[in-house]
């Protein structure tokens, strides 16, 4: 069986795929019938996998391993940048450069209720899924396009995300992988 995680409408109409992407896999000689379609990353785990007694503690979205996931995440995200560079408005122009990874601040993690933030099991692994609000503080670089070259300041934002986690026998998380970053809310950019 291949399972395929997709929300979005570029792929897929309902419960089954674009007619288009269907005849490419009937070119590629893949079998639809065992091909499984899941909206969401939490879809896909409760099909698969067994519920873990032990959830994940909200804390445990915190642990560093997500956190750096998280700022690469950002860091990586062309489309974050333009919605920034579109943000900058009266305050002036962004000036060519983003923060390194190292500069990107997230500062909290708000789930969207406990359902949001499940655990699981599949075979003697340990994994949990969350969707969380991040709020992300980010050094910029304005020019204000009168001369006086280019000014810190700070863009401060919230982001929506999927966030996949491996735990340690003890619960603790030991990898993590962001499998979707939605848009930045609520910008505000200040000097």
């Amino acid at each position: 069986m291949v399972h395929f995680v997709c929300d979005d409408g570029d792929f897929r109409s309902g419960e089954k795929l674009h007619p288009e992407l269907e005849d490419d896999l009937s070119a590629r000689h893949v079998d639809q019938g065992r091909l499984k379609l899941h909206r969401t990353v939490h879809g896909l785990l409760a099909e698969l996998a067994d519920k873990d007694p032990q959830p994940l503690a909200r804390a445990g979205l915190m642990a560093e391993p997500v956190l750096e996931t998280v700022r690469l995440a950002l860091d990586d995200s062309v489309y974050l940048k333009v919605q920034l560079l579109q943000s900058v408005g009266a305050l002036g122009s962004l000036a060519m450069g983003f923060p390194g990874v190292g500069e990107i601040e997230v500062t909290e993690a708000r789930s969207r209720g406990d359902r949001r933030v499940l655990a699981y099991q599949v075979g003697e692994e340990r994994w949990a899924s969350a969707e969380v609000a991040w709020t992300v503080r980010m050094p910029v670089t304005l020019d204000s396009g009168l001369g006086h070259g280019p000014v810190p300041a700070e863009a401060r934002f919230f982001t929506p995300s999927t966030v996949v986690v491996k735990r340690g026998d003890d619960g603790a998380v030991v990898e993590a992988e962001v499998v979707q970053l939605g848009p930045a809310r609520d910008i505000e950019l200040s000097r």
